[in-house]
């Protein structure tokens, strides 16, 4: 539920952005949005990475990478 709430928050905010928008700085940052929607999900990476290292860490096995198997086609 959560999850989905956050998801659903985030398109819309996304969904109602033109090019123009996504260019803009917001008033006093040295940033456009679009540079600070990046810069969020850099953030989030850091913290998987972090966590990733965390585990290998505590039990010596790393977190299986699954990569973009969902889109292989079947003969892979």
């Amino acid at each position: 539920m959560y999850f989905e709430n956050i998801k659903n928050k985030i398109y819309c905010y996304l969904d109602k952005m033109d090019d123009e928008e996504l260019l803009e700085q917001p008033e006093n940052y040295s940033y456009t949005r679009f540079e600070l929607i990046l810069g969020q999900y850099r953030h989030v990476m850091w913290h998987v990475g972090l966590s990733s290292a965390i585990t290998f860490l505590a039990d010596g096995h790393g977190t299986k990478y699954t990569g973009l198997v969902k889109f292989a086609s079947p003969e892979i």
